[in-house]
């Protein structure tokens, strides 16, 4: 009933801001797709001409019934179009549709949606969309995609919000560039069974368990599986959900589980009540399959999806495969070592959860046991709410005997990066390693080798594992031979190598990471490249807006280590500044925004900080305050005011410390910060090894960020709570907040009575020092 209340109160927002946008501005000549604003199509990038363009004032879009298809559910309300006319000799290599921002004008949009059209026809399917992705700006279509004297439309609106966020753009299209990277063929599986579903289902079956209401007609209707010849199905909004690979022309269809669709009942109005939902239970079943002639095999295929929530099963967000070896009777989860037949957990799933997923993944697992066997089958199952799951291109194939892999992206990598001069830190490494194969793997051994700018070999380190047998996984094992940089500006580059004494598939046996050692002043743990944003959910809000309203606080931040309290030249440091970068400035206009810094410390080691009053466990150091103008677009800087007494802000060597930036929502305006994400180095095997290792507080490092959320702790170690603190952003995750220190000023002069004679040792020193005194008579002294 509270997320009714809340969506009901958001509606009426809704309506008076567009109401207001309307009255305030001139209806775009381009609102309507049959008047579209033409776009000459230039040769190169810095050829065309842009075309300037405005959203506001737009007729709401949503409201009109007979307008195309779009990637977005209620975004594209301020919607405006162009088009392209392709002439006789189209671009050989296909055309660029770019969208241009100046944000240093006022009234630029922050992002927006883009998508292409070949007609205005209510039943069209665009060639080409994306909503609400941040920072992207273009969109391209092959030249095997256009064709000569053909009029394509455009169609551009803001994004995510078209009240808080109508506004102007410069848009151009040109001719795009050959495609000049040089692709690596890899050597091709032996192909068993295929099928690419190009006629429709092709003997596969859809079994579902569960029925959903439609609420158009008023029955209740299986929870299928569906074929689509366009690549493309129902998201729970009525908006499309596309295979993107088949929007560049393939002719080639997909099947797929909409269940988002189903349990919003079919009519594109979001279910009532708080996730999770009556989960969708459904199978795609394969037809018998013989094996008899094989050795040692492996499933593929090829999958697109966006998750929520699994339901109590085998799947934590909801999608999952088994096989058969005696037609459909028995069903075997795909890896008996793992144990587990959720793909999103096996062999490096790396699902995206709830978000939209823009490219196809390439699935691999082992059938072990299924060789041999000649009657065979495959089902993917679906156990849970929201959204969908698009899966194509389903193989059997031949498989290595004998296969040493890197397994997925989890391996531990330096726990800062970069590395402050003044700041080097010694870390340790740890990989999993996987046999994909059917055969044991004998003397497997791991290395680890890096080398810095110019070559040079700095580290090189062996874990040996011995025997590990097929089909499992060998994990969770550390180097303990930590590497230590030196206290000089270098880029590093660390590889791993697994190796065994037989592997027939070499193509997975070796990842690497870069990291640098930075001159600068400063604790960070990315570029500054915002690939996302990093924002509260609907659970920390207690109350709606409204009369009986209170302001919710919401405080999120990163969390560093200090090795010393010294520069490299030996000189004392002090917290001198955050910065951080704003994801949605526009919306929280005049919020004043606390940046804190404070010393943590966890006694007990319990792995849980509090926050509340008279805790020993979090000191604040010193803090600042910022008001927001809503027109941030570049980092912001905010000094540190000492917080109690002057020395406050000195660093402490072998020191946890966080960095946070803090804003509590106006009650008639309950929109919560976010701060802009990067994603761009993956801290959790990093956090993970940390963990698995460390006895004290002092011997972890830490990759992840924390928010403070209402509950007032934040949870620093692994634990499986509900509290909103655990769980709540994933490891890669980083918020771009920045921690500064600077050397602290020294006297200019000091008095020293010429009758004493006073030797120290060791000079120059970066910590502890013996001082000699040689002193005729008492003397009142302060050393």
């Amino acid at each position: 009933m509270r997320l009714n209340t809340i969506y009901a109160k958001i509606q009426i927002i809704f309506a008076l801001s567009l109401f207001i946008s309307i009255s305030a501005y001139a209806q775009p000549s381009n609102d309507n797709c049959d008047n579209p604003t033409l776009l000459n199509i230039g040769s190169d990038s810095t050829s065309c001409i842009p075309v300037r363009g405005d959203t506001r004032g737009a007729v709401d879009a949503t409201m009109i019934t007979n307008t195309p298809e779009v990637c977005s559910g209620s975004w594209y309300a301020d919607d405006v179009w162009y088009s392209l006319e392709t002439g006789e000799d189209p671009p050989e290599f296909g055309i660029t549709v770019e969208v241009r921002l100046d944000s240093l004008s006022g009234s630029e949009l922050t992002d927006h949606g883009l998508a292409i059209y070949l007609d205005c026809d209510a039943t069209s399917t665009f060639i080409d969309c994306f909503s609400n992705m941040p920072g992207e700006r273009k969109l391209s279509f092959p030249g095997i995609c256009v064709s000569p004297n053909t009029n394509y439309l455009v169609r551009v609106w803001s994004a995510p919000f078209a009240t808080e966020n109508t506004g102007t753009f410069s848009i151009c299209a040109y001719a795009a560039a050959e495609d000049t990277t040089t692709v690596v063929a890899e050597p091709q599986a032996r192909i068993i069974y295929e099928e690419t579903f190009d006629e429709g289902f092709n003997g596969w079956e859809s079994v579902a368990l569960t029925q959903s209401r439609n609420d158009i007609t008023g029955e209740f209707e299986d929870d299928d599986w569906i074929w689509s010849e366009t690549g493309c199905m129902l998201d729970w909004s009525n908006s499309l959900a596309c295979f993107s690979e088949l929007r560049t022309c393939k002719t080639n269809g997909i099947v797929g589980i909409p269940a988002g669709h189903y349990i919003a009942g079919m009519d594109g109005i979001p279910p009532g009540g708080i996730p999770p939902y009556d989960p969708v239970r459904s199978y795609l079943i394969s037809p018998s399959i013989d094996l008899t002639k094989e050795s040692c095999v492996y499933l593929t295929w090829i999958e697109a999806g966006r998750f929520l929530n699994g339901a109590e099963g085998l799947s934590e967000l909801g999608p999952y495969v088994q096989y058969s070896l005696d037609n459909g009777k028995t069903w075997i989860n795909p890896s008996q070592a793992i144990g587990t037949a959720d793909v999103s957990e096996n062999y490096g799933g790396e699902y995206v959860v709830n978000a939209i997923q823009t490219t196809e993944l390439a699935r691999s697992i082992p059938l072990l046991g299924a060789e041999g066997n000649s009657n065979v089958r495959i089902r993917f199952g679906f156990d849970g709410d929201f959204y969908y799951w698009m899966v194509d291109d389903i193989r059997i194939v031949g498989a290595a005997a004998a296969d040493a892999a890197v397994q997925g992206d989890f391996f531990a990598r330096s726990h800062i990066n970069p590395m402050s001069i003044h700041m080097v830190d010694s870390y340790d490494f740890q990989i999993d390693v996987a046999n994909l194969a059917c055969e044991d793997l004998t003397n497997l051994n791991a290395n680890m080798t890096i080398v810095n700018s110019i070559g040079e070999e700095v580290h090189n380190v062996d874990l040996p594992y011995g025997v590990v047998v097929s089909d499992s996984l060998a994990q969770n094992a550390s180097f303990f031979q930590p590497f230590t940089p030196d206290a000089v500006a270098d880029d590093y580059t660390a590889t791993y190598t697994v190796s065994a004494d037989r592997d027939d598939d070499l193509s997975n046996n070796v990842r690497s990471f870069p990291f640098s050692v930075v001159d600068e002043s400063q604790f960070r743990k990315e570029d500054g490249t915002a690939t996302g944003q990093i924002s509260p959910t609907l659970a920390f809000y207690e109350n709606p807006a409204g009369a009986d309203a209170e302001p919710f606080r919401w405080e999120v931040g990163n969390m560093f280590f200090a090795p010393n309290s010294t520069s490299v030249t030996g000189e004392p440091l002090a917290f001198n500044e955050i910065s951080f970068l704003l994801a949605n400035p526009q919306e929280i206009i005049d919020d004043a925004l606390l940046v804190s810094v404070y010393k943590v410390e966890d006694a007990d080691f319990d792995n849980i900080v509090s926050k509340e009053a008279g805790s020993t466990e979090l000191t604040k150091l010193g803090e600042g305050v910022y008001t927001v103008t809503g027109l941030e677009s570049e980092l912001i800087t905010v000094t540190l005011d000492p917080f109690g007494n002057s020395d406050a802000l000195l660093l402490e060597p072998n020191t946890h410390y966080l960095a946070s930036v803090e804003n509590t929502t106006d009650v008639i305006r309950p929109v919560a910060m976010a701060i802009a994400n990067d994603v761009s180095y993956d801290y959790s095997a990093a956090l993970f090894n940390s963990q698995q290792n460390a006895t004290t507080l002092e011997e972890m490092r830490y990759g992840n960020i924390f928010g403070i959320s209402k509950e007032n702790f934040l949870r620093i170690g692994p634990g499986n709570t509900d509290d909103l603190t655990t769980g709540n952003f994933a490891a890669i995750n980083t918020p771009v907040v920045r921690l500064g220190f600077d050397v602290v000023p020294s006297d200019a002069t000091v008095e020293i009575n010429r009758d004493i004679e006073i030797t120290i040792s060791p000079n120059p020193t970066a910590s502890d020092i013996t001082v000699s005194l040689s002193i005729d008579q008492a003397t009142d002294m302060e050393v």
